[in-house]
């Protein structure tokens, strides 16, 4: 595996987890931008887009990717990134996770879509 993200199911990733109060900046360093109240991109790699809930716990963890930055996010040994949405399909389904559309991507049940 290459540096990047390991995506924890319903937690979210190494640095940033689901219902942790927004203090988790620290750990990430401070916002490249986007920083309001509700929102704040990290200069992580790859880049770390947290949205945050009204009582500033963490509520979403999408990290991006671009080609310049590349670092991948992985999920069960999993590449989710830089490959094709239907690879990383056939690869979750061998494994045994079950799945359902989410826009043009695809939800999974342990917590978390790809698109």
């Amino acid at each position: 595996m290459t540096a990047g993200w390991r995506f924890l199911p319903s937690e979210g990733v190494e640095a940033a987890k689901f219902g942790e109060h927004r203090d988790v900046e620290a750990r990430i360093g401070q916002p490249v931008a986007g920083r309001r109240s509700d929102r704040a991109l990290f200069a992580a790699i790859p880049q770390l887009d947290l949205a945050y809930a009204v009582d500033n716990t963490v509520e979403v963890v999408p990290p991006w990717y671009s080609r310049s930055s590349r670092g991948e996010v992985y999920f069960d040994g999993v590449q989710l990134t830089y490959g094709l949405l239907e690879d990383v399909d056939a690869d979750l389904t061998a494994k045994g996770y079950l799945y359902g559309p989410a826009g043009t991507g695809f939800r999974l049940g342990p917590g978390f879509a790809v698109w």
